[in-house]
């Protein structure tokens, strides 16, 4: 579907709220995976990802506008996360995760003097489709949130 890079440089790299990909994505049966490949030293100092185990298994939850730059939503409601174990693993270059779109994910802030970047890869099943109607109110919701900005 798509490759991203995720740049945290060193003392600057911003968060990024919790969130689940097929929020953004809209795949009709979240057929769908991403594969983020370390291309520095990950931890969670640093900006390292946060998953919440087993979170997929809830299905699509309710997101928010969250104002952060580079980020357009986050989970509405915080406290049903209370329940999965949250993870921050730690990685080498090279290393890769692999995680559903339902996987509720998210990272802090880099503030130490090494660089966090990463590289996305993202794929969906080739019988999947887009859900019109989600990708419809994500829009319309992003759209009134650049408004406000």
């Amino acid at each position: 579907m798509a490759s991203e890079l995720f740049a945290k440089p060193a003392k600057h790299g911003l968060p990024v709220p919790i969130h689940q990909d097929n929020y953004y994505w809209c795949v009709k049966n979240s057929n769908a995976l991403t594969i983020w490949i370390a291309l520095d030293k990950v931890t969670k100092l640093n900006g390292g990802l946060c998953y919440y185990e087993k979170s997929h298994q809830v299905g699509l939850l309710k997101h928010s506008p969250s104002y952060a730059k580079g980020s357009s939503q986050k989970i509405a409601n915080k406290n049903i996360l209370n329940k999965f174990k949250k993870r921050f693993p730690n990685l080498y270059p090279g290393d890769a995760l692999i995680h559903h779109c339902l996987t509720v994910h998210g990272s802090k802030k880099n503030k130490t003097r090494f660089n966090r970047r990463a590289l996305t890869l993202q794929f969906r099943d080739k019988n999947s489709t887009i859900d019109k109607i989600l990708k419809r109110n994500y829009e319309k919701q992003l759209k009134d949130q650049i408004k406000l900005r």
